[in-house]
């Protein structure tokens, strides 16, 4: 229910970020053992607050507060009492518009501040409603039996992984022509698939049997963002979100976690002759632009369209899930009420039995 508040996502960006956080995190809960491990390590299920006490650090922040004014994110002495503040008040007369403009830039920069602050708050509560669903959704699964099926699949059961021999029929149709960049001024040329759209797929011909092709590089399609070149047109720069390392070719990005680099370059090998005539020339540089396009296009779509069903079959789940949890409040309540009923029903019944004796004692009284 927790995370049914934050559904539906306001922007592209934050269906990225939540469906990036939720394999994150699924993956992290696969990987924790079994129920009797996570009883035995509570602080996976229960918030920190449980666990770290919180009210002797927010005196100490108002303290602080208290003695430092924060101005933009910087921190200013308070001016004590003497001649140089009056000087400065001497200044700011002299200069009232920048002290003008000094305010509208400080509120802005506050204002900035502020809404960064409400966003990484907002993104904290995502990723942490989308851990305790899984967690929850793997204790029904151990409890009450059953399975949650969710859109991720673990890199041990990829259906293509590398040194993959399967027939060229199946990846080699409309195939292009590329060579992949790497380190050290290596290259490998290579086949680019736009058979599996659910793939990135990169192979080779085999030499020795005819009719096969061997995977040089499978790349689930939803885990990558492709960008061309400024300078060159034919170069396509591929993003990809892994917790490994995807591929002997990929390099990381310092600035970013589980970000790897892959730089494909596609020239015209096949649109090329024998000849070499000064209009040929002029085209290879043409094809090589209009393969890399085809390429990115392919990537981009599919990415949108695999992450799209992603998010539908989430929401689905989550759904399902606040769906069963309100049944279960509402059975709960029934159930409380028809017992209070009961209760007071039997209360009422021996009420009336002690009055009818009451009456009749009295009756006797009366008569004798």
């Amino acid at each position: 229910s927790q995370l049914a508040q934050h559904l539906p996502l306001q922007s592209a960006a934050m269906e990225t970020y939540f469906i990036d956080t939720f394999e994150e995190e699924w993956r992290s809960v696969r990987q924790q053992p079994r129920i009797e491990t996570l009883i035995a390590n509570p602080i996976r299920i229960l918030p920190p607050s449980v666990f770290h006490g919180t009210s002797q650090k927010g005196k100490d922040k108002d303290k602080d507060n208290t003695d430092t004014i924060t101005n933009g994110g910087k921190k200013e002495q308070k001016k004590t009492k003497g001649g140089k503040k009056k000087s400065d008040g001497d200044k700011s007369d002299s200069q009232p518009s920048n002290s003008q403009s000094e305010g509208k830039e400080i509120k802005r920069v506050d204002r900035m501040y502020e809404d960064q602050q409400q966003l990484i708050r907002k993104l904290e509560r995502i990723r942490k409603s989308i851990h305790n669903f899984l967690h929850i959704s793997r204790l029904k699964t151990e409890l009450l039996g059953g399975s949650v099926q969710l859109p991720f699949v673990p890199r041990t059961e990829f259906q293509y992984y590398y040194r993959l021999q399967v027939p060229l029929s199946t990846i080699a149709p409309g195939c292009l022509n590329c060579l992949v960049l790497m380190q050290s001024k290596k290259r490998r040329r290579v086949l680019f698939s736009i058979r599996e759209p659910d793939w990135l797929l990169l192979f080779n011909r085999m030499k020795g049997r005819a009719g096969f092709a061997m995977i040089y590089m499978a790349i689930p399609i939803h885990t990558i963002e492709g960008v061309l070149n400024k300078l060159d047109p034919r170069v396509v720069h591929l993003q990809i979100r892994s917790p490994v390392r995807p591929h002997d070719a990929a390099i990381p990005i310092t600035s970013q976690k589980n970000k790897w680099s892959i730089t494909l370059f596609f020239d015209s090998m096949f649109a090329a002759t024998k000849k070499n005539n000064e209009n040929e020339n002029k085209k290879e540089p043409e094809v090589g632009h209009k393969d890399a396009l085809t390429a990115l296009d392919y990537i981009t779509m599919n990415r949108m369209r695999v992450r799209r069903k992603m998010m539908t079959q989430i929401s689905e789940l989550v759904e399902k899930g606040s769906d069963d949890d309100t049944d279960t409040q509402s059975t709960s309540t029934t159930t409380s009420i028809t017992k209070d009923n009961n209760g007071t029903g039997m209360d009422t019944a021996s009420t009336m039995i002690k009055l009818n004796g009451v009456a009749n004692d009295n009756k006797e009284v009366t008569i004798s």
